[in-house]
């Protein structure tokens, strides 16, 4: 219906880097449509993907949501997604089982319910995402058993965990200090392989690696889903931090390192590093 107003998604992602949002429409089909995307520079305030100084990041959020809101004027913001990531981000591979009554429809409600008993086997972490690795509907082995019919479903999970401090500063930050409403956490790894990979790479099997300041992310598909995921405390900021051996403050490494530098080390040379100076 044209006579409708737009549905607007607000998405912010607090990195060690940066801090960056976007605004975009839905359109009826499903379809985003990205309007503005708005990034703020921060260095320490946030530490392998963990919000150290709230505050500051608090203030860097406020600015972002300003400029997002001066897009989509007169519409307020007042609920966002927020990305999760950061070092303790990692997978763990979980059984769950579900005998029906008698043979029946599997639902999707049936499925959700299988993956929230996968939740509770662990208490000292939060759990930020269920991926399904595989399902078996009476013996045989289905990938999408919603649909089917069925009496007893056995599931094998992946279970994407943080540390608990991870969410709860960016609660702090978005809903105590901005009182924003979390629409829902998104997991950064996951939404970018959605976005990179095709079905036939996942099928056929892959590793996906996102590289950020502080850590680097790998993920592992086969068979059209997730096998494996975990975060090593290892990033581009550790170049930059070598840069600055050669007695630049750490601005300016990133961006001599920014301009100049490449991954592949034959199209390289000291030389061109040194004649930045």
């Amino acid at each position: 219906n044209p006579d409708m107003e737009p549905r607007y998604i607000v998405a912010i992602e607090i990195g060690s880097s940066k801090i960056k949002g976007a605004v975009g429409t839905v359109e009826s089909d499903g379809t985003l449509s990205v309007i503005a995307v708005e990034e703020e520079k921060r260095v320490n305030c946030v530490r392998y993907g963990c919000i150290q100084n709230v505050d500051e990041v608090s203030f860097c959020v406020s600015k972002i949501i300003r400029c997002l809101q001066n897009r989509i004027y007169p519409r307020q913001i007042r609920g966002v997604y927020a990305g999760i990531g950061g070092r303790s981000l990692l997978s763990a591979v979980r059984e769950a089982e579900r005998q029906l009554a008698d043979e029946m429809e599997i639902t999707e409600r049936i499925i959700e319910q299988i993956k929230s008993e996968a939740n509770t086997t662990l208490t000292d972490r939060n759990v930020v995402s269920v991926e399904p690795m595989e399902f078996i509907v009476d013996n045989q082995t289905i990938i999408n058993p919603v649909g089917t019919f069925g009496q007893n479903i056995r599931a094998t999970l992946n279970v994407i965990t943080c540390k608990p401090q991870i969410i709860k500063n960016i609660n702090r930050v978005l809903v105590e200090k901005l009182q924003l409403h979390v629409c829902g956490y998104i997991v950064r790894q996951l939404a970018e392989a959605d976005l990179v990979l095709t079905e036939d790479e996942k099928r056929l099997g892959c590793m996906f690696v996102d590289m950020g300041a502080e850590t680097t992310t790998v993920s592992i598909y086969k068979n059209g889903s997730l096998q494996y995921l975990s975060t090593l405390p290892l990033g581009s900021r550790n170049i930059t931090r070598d840069i600055t051996a050669l007695n630049y403050i750490e601005e300016r490494a990133e961006e001599i390192k920014k301009a100049v530098g490449n991954a592949n080390p034959s199209e390289t040379s000291a030389s061109s590093i040194a004649a930045e100076g």
